[in-house]
């Protein structure tokens, strides 16, 4: 198991953890998701899709906003997996990240994680 923990020093409004737990790469996402924090997270979405063949699970449950710079780093991440034939799946429980993937036509693009991962503090 491989655990990284990144505090966004340009944005301190974003934390993003990394676990690798048996081939499964965990991103944790906790803050603001937004125009300023997007740079950092997407480098480490990047990382993160960066497998021949990455299996991905972004937790955004302890997101507390996201706007649309959010939504485009999903898709960013979503096609780098599918194109190396891997597998993205999101966990959150925010009807408002719900609400937001609907608005952006893109809830059927996503699959959910299901049941919630045991989560580490």
């Amino acid at each position: 198991m491989t655990s990284l923990f990144h505090l966004c020093t340009a944005c301190p409004h974003a934390q993003v953890s990394r676990d690798v737990r048996d081939g499964l790469t965990v991103v944790r996402i906790r803050g603001e998701v937004d125009i300023a924090t997007a740079p950092e997270i997407q480098a480490r979405l990047d990382e993160a899709t960066r497998a021949t063949v990455p299996r991905v699970l972004i937790d955004l449950t302890d997101v507390e906003f996201m706007d649309c710079s959010g939504l485009r780093l999903l898709v960013r991440a979503e096609r780098r997996v599918r194109e190396r034939s891997g597998e993205l799946r999101l966990l959150f429980h925010q009807p408002a990240i719900h609400k937001l993937l609907r608005a952006g036509g893109l809830a059927a693009r996503f699959r959910t994680a299901a049941p919630p991962l045991e989560r580490s503090p």
